[in-house]
Formats: structure tokens, sequence, C-alpha cells
């Protein structure tokens, strides 16, 4: 009669934890019953709608996992075809280390971690993944891998339709480049969309919250002098000598402030962050001067 080995056990237990977690949160769980490396593909969503991407998890259960020393690091070893899938996959790959008798576990981005070049300039068979103490994984950090894929993703829109809106004025005939000036992009529409996405902008814009921030930096700017030499607690200010000169940095601390409280974390995509300060900046501005 056949019989199931403890490994398999613990690993079977360990998949579960890991699947329990990530439904907690909301996420459509599939168990991945091939032998390519992963054993959970998981959909997430966002109030009700299906993101655009998928995220996929290695569970490595293991028992009685001793607590690393001081300044060290738990560490698996896996092989390097699967360290150089994970790390240039398009989708977020995971790995997490759950002990079962501990219920508790660990989360790994191998994207972080592999350096492809080394790795194929290298002989070496195995590659060590670090699993640091503070990166433990439930339901709370399950919502910040879901941010973060959901940021890569906008990011990857945001970058593809501008390398096309690129390319398309550096071969369109003069005619047709005058008349897509009048045109809104897609990389704007990417960019107004990621700011209703993070509630920062809603049908009237900036929520008030972000325009009571906003209000706040513009007065403490006036109260600035920067002349007097007597203003060090201000650096926000220290390269702008006119309040037009500062409105974009106020208006990019106060976007970046509000998208980490309201991810838990996560920054702005760079890509997006010229766009959506254009934007919020056009829209408080309409009919007004910075002084109003």
């Amino acid at each position: 009669m056949p019989r199931r080995t403890i490994q398999h056990v613990i690993g079977s237990q360990a998949v579960a934890a890991v699947s329990a977690i990530w439904a907690e949160v909301g996420a459509a769980v599939e168990e991945v019953h091939n032998d390519y490396g992963e054993d959970l593909l998981v959909q997430t969503a966002l109030e009700g709608r299906v993101d655009p991407f998928k995220i996929w998890i290695q569970v490595k259960g293991r028992t009685r996992l001793k607590r690393p020393r001081k300044d060290s690091v738990r560490k698996i070893r896996v092989s390097r075809e699967h360290a150089f899938r994970w790390a240039s996959s398009l989708d977020q790959v995971i790995i997490v280390l759950w002990d079962v008798d501990e219920k508790r576990g660990w989360y790994a981005r191998p994207r972080q971690q592999v350096v492809l070049y080394e790795l194929l300039t290298s002989d070496r068979d195995q590659v060590a993944i670090e699993f640091r103490e503070s990166d433990s994984f439930d339901a709370r950090t399950a919502q910040l891998i879901a941010w973060e894929s959901r940021m890569d993703s906008i990011a990857g829109q945001y970058l593809v339709a501008r390398e096309g809106e690129t390319w398309f004025d550096r071969l369109a005939p003069e005619e047709v480049k005058a008349n897509s000036k009048n045109t809104v992009k897609e990389s704007f529409f990417i960019a107004f969309n990621f700011l209703r996405l993070v509630r920062f902008i809603e049908d009237d814009g900036p929520i008030q919250s972000a325009q009571i921030a906003i209000r706040n930096y513009c007065l403490r700017f006036k109260q600035h002098d920067p002349t007097s030499g007597t203003s060090p607690t201000e650096p926000l200010f220290e390269d702008a000598a006119t309040l037009d000169d500062a409105f974009d940095q106020i208006l990019h601390l106060t976007l970046m402030s509000h998208v980490q409280d309201f991810t838990g974390g996560v920054p702005v995509p760079l890509a997006l962050i010229g766009d959506c300060v254009a934007f919020v900046g056009s829209f408080l501005l309409q009919g007004k001067s910075l002084e109003d």
C-alpha cells in the first residue's frame, strides 16, 4: 500500500497555511500540480476588480526552524534554473518559508536577490535565497505584495505606452504630429487612472486631505525666507526661490506620502510621478495663481 512521507505531509500543511492567508485578503488561490517549481497561483483583486497580473508562490515547508543568530538570516538553496526563471519572470514570484510547528513564515523575492548577469557568468548549480526575520509572511504582507505587484503592472503599462508615443512622434508625418498634439495620450490616462486607484483624486479633484496638505505646505513656504539662512528645518525649499519653484516638490511629497499610507508602504512608481504631478497641478490651478 502506498505511503505518504512526512515531507509530503509538511509540504501540504505549509501550502494550506499560505493559501489560507491569501484567501483571507480576498485573493483567489489555485494549487499548481505540475513540477515546474511553483506551488500556488494567486489572483488578487481590488474592490472586486480582478488585477491584470498573477503572483506565483513557491512554498517551502519546514519544522522547528531555528531562530537565526543576530545579524544572520534564514537561508534555503534553489536550483540555478529556478533562480533564473523566477528572477526574470514578468510576474511576481514569491518564496515563502513556512514553519508548520510555529505556524508562521517568512517571504523572499528572488527578483531582488538574484543578479542575472552574475548567475549567467558563474558555474554555480544552486543559489542561496535569504529570509530576513523582519519579512514575516501574514495578511498584512500579503496585501503589501499585492500592491507591489499592482505598482509593477501599472508602471509596465505606462512605460509601454510612453515608448509607443515616443516612436509615433519620431516617425509620424508632420501633419499627423500636429494633430496628435491635440489628443490626450494613453500614458496620461494611465497616470490619471492610477491617481483614482490610490484614491488621491475624486470626480471633482484631489481629495480634501490632499488639498489641505498642499495648502499647508504652500503656507509654510510663504513663511520661509530662503535668503535669511535661518530656516534649516525646511530642506524641501532649499533650492526654491519662489512658490512656483517649490510647487512641484510640494505635490510630489504630498502624493508620495498619501500613496505610502494608502498602500501600507508601497511607493509611487518613479515613471509615473511626472505625469501625476503635472495632472494634479493643472487641476488645482485651473483659472488660479499660486498666490490665491
